[in-house]
């Protein structure tokens, strides 16, 4: 199969590497381009589906889609072929080593095919819940209504925006700075916190209709409307604070004694990539729950639903930007399954992210050579080596091991409750989304800054410079 797929690829466009160096400026200039695409992407409405408003909602902030709209799978396909070929990988259902070039280059080949044939599929999923396949529905614009080619219409537009997105995803990676699914859902996610706010101060239950109808309670529900600003900047520092915690280990050059610059390694080693992972993950478990849980007329129906019922368990609680009903959900609100208690769901949607992220980010690990073999190799090959030890590389990847295994699995456990707990606060763009975002944006200021050092050495050393 995994053949087959790879055989399918020499059959797509290619998004060749740039022939030479770019600069940091058409650097800049082609990851606006592709951001300005997106954006419009995201405001376009798919033919056939009447104009919706945005609901911001977290299913739609970590996939940075827009529902109805071109954008309506966003970054859906391409995450979750990547989860797919991960888990294969890792149960070695599918036989790729991660370490050999030649491997790497089929497995993100089948991951381009794989997406593609999974935005089809779910193009016409999407389709069916929005249109149905008589080209009825509530979604449908008044003058395609009874049309029978609507369904097939709304499918494919859905499908090939989800397939511009994968191209996109390519270009930016190529061609601009950091990744398209980065930038897209740091974009999706500012996007959302801006809405958040103008609607905070100009929307019916703002600030400024608040103050406007006066009363004696005027201070008191604006001091409540902004409670989400206060929390979205609670958890905007938690995540910076984390992001600047670092690991200091000793090195040393050749077989000098004296230790030279300490090798820093993050508390998030593998940066935001687990919970980007995660929450794609129980997304899709989302969805699958409460599919499962309207099961009525299948065989064992009753097994389905109980099953789905314990899937919901699992998934995000969110309850929009209004704190105090979301406060008021997760402390009294009950969940369909036997009447268990929203606070339930919260702490296992807290332990469920928390562990699925240690699991997506064993497997990065292991997929993009961050794992001790792979750093150790690189040390060695310098002439880098840990003061007291020999210069051997067995020892010096021991070494590097103790260090590595704990803050990979300590690091992704970290990032997933932080975020997990971050998204029970109500915060605008939810905790995940700012955690995300937060992270992105730090990983592109340290690629402006290197491009800064490399094209405009003077300007670094003055502005930027240690």
């Amino acid at each position: 199969m995994i053949d087959f797929l790879y055989s399918i690829s020499k059959f797509l466009p290619e998004i060749k590497k740039p022939s030479r160096m770019l600069t940091l400026k058409e650097k800049f200039y082609w990851t606006t381009a592709v951001l300005i695409v997106y954006f419009i992407m995201y405001h376009i409405t798919v033919l056939g589906l009447k104009p919706t408003a945005s609901s911001l909602d977290f299913v739609q902030m970590i996939t940075a889609s827009r529902l109805g709209s071109l954008l309506t799978l966003g970054i859906g396909p391409i995450v979750i072929a990547s989860i797919f070929l991960q888990l294969f990988v890792g149960a070695e259902l599918i036989k790729l080593d991660l370490k050999n070039p030649a491997d790497r280059v089929k497995f993100h080949e089948v991951q381009i095919v794989l997406a593609i044939i999974i935005a089809i599929l779910q193009g016409y999923l999407y389709s069916m819940n929005l249109v149905g396949p008589d080209g009825m529905g509530g979604s449908v614009a008044p003058s395609f209504a009874g049309n029978p080619f609507v369904f097939h219409l709304v499918a494919w537009q859905i499908a090939v925006g989800a397939i511009i997105v994968i191209f996109l995803d390519q270009i930016v990676t190529k061609y601009g700075t950091g990744s398209g699914i980065s930038l897209f859902i740091a974009g999706g996610v500012s996007f959302g916190v801006m809405s958040g706010l103008i609607g905070l101060v100009f929307g019916p239950t703002g600030l400024i209709p608040i103050f406007a109808e006066g009363g004696a309670e005027a201070l008191q529900n604006a001091i409540i409307a902004i409670l989400p600003v206060v929390s979205t900047i609670i958890v905007f520092w938690a995540v910076v604070y984390g992001e600047g915690l670092k690991v200091k280990i000793p090195l040393s050059f050749g077989f000098a004694r004296r230790a030279g610059r300490p090798l820093e390694l993050p508390l998030f080693y593998v940066s935001n990539i687990p919970v980007i992972f995660g929450a794609a993950f129980l997304v899709a478990v989302y969805a699958m729950a409460q599919n499962m849980m309207m099961a009525s007329d299948i065989p064992f129906a009753e097994a389905v639903r109980t099953l789905g019922g314990v899937l919901y368990l699992f998934t995000p609680l969110h309850a929009g930007t209004n704190m105090l009903a979301h406060l008021n959900l997760i402390m009294n609100g009950k969940t369909p399954i036997l009447g268990l208690p929203e606070w339930f769901h919260a702490i296992m949607y807290v332990i469920g992210l928390s562990l699925i992220s240690v699991m997506f980010g064993t497997f990065w690990v292991e997929m993009a050579n961050m794992d001790a073999k792979s750093v150790a190799q690189q040390l060695y090959e310098a002439g880098i080596n840990i003061p007291g030890f020999r210069m051997e590389r067995r020892l010096l990847e021991k070494k590097m091991d103790e260090y590595i295994t704990p803050l990979t699995i300590v690091g992704s456990f970290a990032v997933g409750l932080l975020a997990s707990v971050a998204d029970l606060t109500g915060a605008l763009g939810t905790g995940t989304g700012i955690l995300l975002t937060v992270g992105i944006f730090n990983r592109m200021y340290q690629q402006i800054k290197e491009g800064l050092k490399i094209y405009y050495p003077k300007f670094f050393e003055m502005v930027l410079g240690d």
